[in-house]
Order: C-alpha cells, then sequence, then structure tokens
C-alpha cells in the first residue's frame, strides 16, 4: 500500500465532520487524519525488505506526532482524543501510553473501533488463530509493543497484539467500539457471507467469547450487529444502543460530562 495516489484533500465525515449541524460536539476541533499507508496497524519499525517493502507505521506515527508538536501547536492542546479504527485499532493499543507521556500538558483519551478480537481457533482450519500470526506479525514488522506489556511477556511478545492481553496493562483511559458479528472480523476466521449453518454456530459462540471477555472493561459500546468501522462515516451519528447513539456516548465521555459505563447491545 502506498500513498503515492491519495487526493490532496478529503471531506470528513464521522467525527471528523466539520458541519456543526451534525457533529456539533468534535466539527470544531482540530482534527489529524492518518490513513492508512503502512500495512501494519501503525506498528512496524523494520528495515526495507527484499528492497521493496517498508513496514514504517510506528516510525511514522511518531514523526507525525513530532511535526505536530513543532510546527502545529499540539503541546498547547489540553484535550486529545487518540482513535483508530479496524487495523489502526492496534497502532491506538500499542501507543496510547506512548503518547501520554509525549502529551504531558494534555488529558489523552483513547479509542479502538472494530479492532477487538479474541484468541481462538478459526472456523477455517486452514487459517492460523490469531496468536500464531501474530509471531509471525512481529517477525516481519518488527513490531513497536507498549513496553508495560512487553515487561510482562518479555519472552513472547507478541500476546501484547491481542487486545485481551494488552489492554489490562493500558493506563490510558480507553473505550472499545465493537460489534458481536463484525463480518469483516468473522471472515479472518474463516466465517464468510453467507453464512452456513455451521458458521453460524460459529459466529453465536465467537460473540460470546467477545462479549465475556469484554465485560471487565468499563466503557465498551457493544454492537449486537455485522457492522465494522464507525468513526470515520455515517454511522458515527447513526449507531445506537437503547436510546444513545454513539456519538453522544464518546462525547459524554470524553468531555466528562457525565459516568458513562458499559453499553451492551
Amino acid at each position: 500500500m502506498s500513498s503515492y495516489a491519495w487526493a490532496q484533500t478529503i471531506i470528513g465525515d464521522g467525527i471528523l465532520s466539520d458541519q456543526y449541524s451534525n457533529n456539533p460536539q468534535f466539527s470544531q476541533t482540530n482534527h489529524v487524519y492518518l490513513k492508512q499507508c503502512s500495512s501494519d496497524g501503525w506498528t512496524g519499525q523494520a528495515p526495507v525488505i527484499n528492497g521493496s517493502y517498508y513496514f514504517q507505521g510506528s516510525n511514522i506515527f511518531k514523526l507525525i506526532i513530532a511535526d505536530l508538536k513543532t510546527f502545529h501547536g499540539l503541546t498547547l492542546a489540553t484535550r486529545v482524543l487518540f482513535s483508530g479504527s479496524s487495523s489502526g485499532s492496534q497502532g491506538v493499543l500499542q501507543h496510547l501510553d506512548w503518547l501520554t507521556d509525549a502529551l504531558p500538558q494534555a488529558q489523552v483519551k483513547g479509542v479502538i473501533d472494530a479492532g477487538y478480537f479474541v484468541d481462538t481457533l478459526p472456523l477455517d482450519t486452514a487459517l492460523d488463530r490469531p496468536s500464531t500470526l501474530a509471531v509471525k506479525y512481529i517477525k516481519l514488522h518488527h513490531t513497536f509493543i507498549d513496553l508495560t506489556c512487553q515487561s510482562a511477556y518479555p519472552t513472547n511478545p507478541e500476546q501484547c497484539l491481542l487486545p485481551e492481553n494488552i489492554m489490562p496493562y493500558i493506563t490510558t483511559p480507553l473505550m472499545v467500539r465493537q460489534s458481536l458479528y463484525d463480518r469483516l472480523i468473522l471472515e479472518k476466521f474463516g466465517s464468510i457471507e453467507p453464512y452456513s449453518p455451521s458458521a453460524i454456530i460459529y459466529n453465536t459462540q465467537y460473540a460470546a467469547l467477545i462479549k465475556n471477555s469484554m465485560l471487565s472493561y468499563p466503557v465498551i459500546y457493544l454492537n449486537n450487529d455485522k457492522s465494522h468501522s464507525i468513526m470515520d462515516n455515517s454511522a458515527f451519528f447513526k449507531k445506537k444502543i437503547r436510546s444513545i447513539n454513539f456519538q453522544d456516548y464518546l462525547s459524554d465521555w470524553f468531555y466528562l460530562k457525565s459516568n458513562v459505563g458499559q453499553l451492551i447491545e
């Protein structure tokens, strides 16, 4: 993947929208959008591979933060919301406490959107389970790992790529927005639409694993549907659980308007 063919500008949607009418909570804030360009979940630190592949996501992210601090006033920020959707969630998990340390003047909070999964056997037995993939991932990308989690798993740092393992070691406030039947995540486990009877059983069991593994987290927004990421699209305004839409839930938590707890559909 490359940024070579990207347009110079985008029209923001979801939390990135600058339209006060549909995004009153966040439209007047400063937005920084990092589009996927390194294919490593923003965690790579690898040298050139085979003369053509660069997995430098972590280094890119840290250089962008340095640029924002030097040239764009990030050192003056008092509140920072650091979010990642889909594979970008991994970048948030690994760098959230790092960012808090880099911005001591700000109250930093993190959100992972459609990036939570559990380590279980896939429906398709030809596929690797996440913990096996994580070993390959670290070897290929030279992955940046949250230092506290890494110290807890000194001989098997790949365990820190599993959300359920790293999240107990993250000290910065973190919210999880996830769908129980996220179709794109289920595809990674070999459950592909249209679902067969065995896939339906697998999906139900997987959803139960997701739900049970998240019950100890204080701030979760857990939808009972197949949707994937919602932060940067119109679903940000529309997604609801018991009449509470995600936009308001996130705003209340981020701005400390009220004490929000778990919302599970």
